[in-house]
């Protein structure tokens, strides 16, 4: 039949037709002019390769192949409007939706307990299924509705995806209260000096520390590595090493001297990814208005703090 996703709506036209019997009364049903529907009538009569409905002294009378088409028809609409419906009716309170959602290990550290404790009151039935972060495939999971959202950093070579910034932190240098240079303001080489843990979650040493560092034709030295932003102050106290990370991670920590940069790199960030093709689902809305308020009160009192 040839039949073209912007043709849905001649089926709404089709209905109409046939309950009105007559072009000028399902203009006006439809808002549109009469010539519309007949042009809208020209078109199924050349999808369906039949005239659809004759006209005679009591209005438009149906052929025989629109009384066999109109019950399909009539329940493909309904189903159509129950699911429009159902979408922008979501109810969280009786919701029993899960939602799959991909993040590291720090995220998770500042959003999960949150999180649970909203849902527990506003949306008990909610489900939250938490996933590592593949920036090959995450893409594709989100688009085809594995994934839901995604939480990281900058993805700056994934152009087809919405986002939003939903925090964004300072990176400071570690050490441990009685390191020799712990009470020193740091200098260039003084940061050089030191051998550094490595928190990242790339493959090489392309990360955004290594980057600035590369940009000013410097490489610091690298004593351990891991990918695992939240085992950062723990290998810091029982290492003696440096630990350059977000500050938010160790900010309060017992034991740690915290130290400006010397020298300038982009801040952390994190953002919320989501497919393009949920925009306006209501569901999707709604956990995303949950994730932004989470984060902006976290900020909040980061700085009353």
């Amino acid at each position: 039949m040839g039949l073209h996703k912007t043709d849905l709506n001649l089926f709404v036209v089709f209905d109409v037709i046939y309950t009105e019997g007559n072009l000028t009364k399902a203009g006006h049903v439809l808002g549109i002019t009469q010539p519309a529907v007949s042009n809208a009538l020209s078109r199924l009569r050349k999808l369906f390769n039949d005239p659809l409905f004759i006209r005679t002294g009591k209005g438009m009378k149906p052929t025989p192949t629109a009384q066999n088409i109109i019950g399909q028809i009539r329940q493909a609409l309904t189903i159509l409007r129950q699911s429009v419906q159902q979408c922008s009716l979501f109810d969280p309170a009786t919701s029993d939706r899960t939602f799959n959602i991909s993040m590291g290990d720090f995220s998770e550290s500042l959003m999960l307990t949150h999180l649970f404790e909203k849902l527990s009151k506003e949306a008990p039935g909610i489900r939250i299924e938490v996933h590592p972060v593949n920036v090959n495939t995450l893409s594709n999971e989100l688009e085809n509705g594995t994934l839901d959202f995604v939480i990281d950093g900058p993805l700056n070579n994934i152009q087809d995806l919405n986002h939003y910034k939903i925090m964004e932190d300072p990176y400071v240098c570690c050490l441990k209260t009685d390191h020799p240079l712990a009470n020193m303001k740091l200098n260039l080489d003084q940061y050089l000096s030191l051998k550094h843990i490595q928190v990242s979650d790339y493959a090489s040493d392309s990360g955004p520390i290594d980057k600035a560092l590369q940009i000013l034709g410097q490489k610091r030295k690298i004593g351990f590595t891991t990918h695992h932003l939240l085992m950062g102050p723990s290998l810091l106290m029982n290492s003696g090493l440096a630990l350059t990370v977000p500050q938010r991670l160790v900010a309060g920590h017992e034991g740690i001297r915290i130290h400006k940069l010397p020298f300038v790199t982009d801040n952390f960030s994190l953002h919320l990814y989501w497919h393009p093709s949920v925009e306006e689902d209501a569901a999707n809305v709604w956990m995303r208005e949950v994730i932004f308020q989470l984060f902006e009160e976290q900020t909040r009192q980061k700085k009353v703090a």
